[in-house]
C-alpha cells in the first residue's frame, strides 16, 4: 500500500559540518532564496550561479556533488 511505502522513505541531516556541497544554477532571484533557505536547513554548503556560463565555471572550479540547474538559464541552457 502507498502507506507502507511511504514509511520506508527517510530524510537523514548528517552531523558531518561541512555537508554535501551543491551548485545551483538558477536566474530568478526569488527562486535562488527558496534553494538557499531549503539548503542551509539540510546543512548543504551550496553556491548560485545566475547564468549558464557562471554555472559552467562554478562547477569546473569545485566541483560540487551535485548541480540543480534550470532547464532555461541566459547563456546556455541547462
Amino acid at each position: 500500500s502507498a502507506a507502507s511505502s511511504d514509511a520506508d522513505l527517510e530524510i537523514t541531516i548528517s552531523d558531518d559540518p561541512v555537508g554535501l556541497q551543491v551548485l545551483v544554477a538558477e536566474e530568478n532571484d526569488i527562486n535562488q532564496i527558496v534553494f538557499s533557505q531549503i539548503l542551509e536547513g539540510l546543512g548543504s554548503r551550496h553556491m548560485l550561479a545566475a547564468t549558464g556560463a557562471e554555472a559552467v565555471r562554478l562547477w569546473a572550479e569545485h566541483r560540487p556533488q551535485i548541480v540543480l540547474m534550470a532547464i532555461s538559464l541566459p547563456g546556455f541552457n541547462g
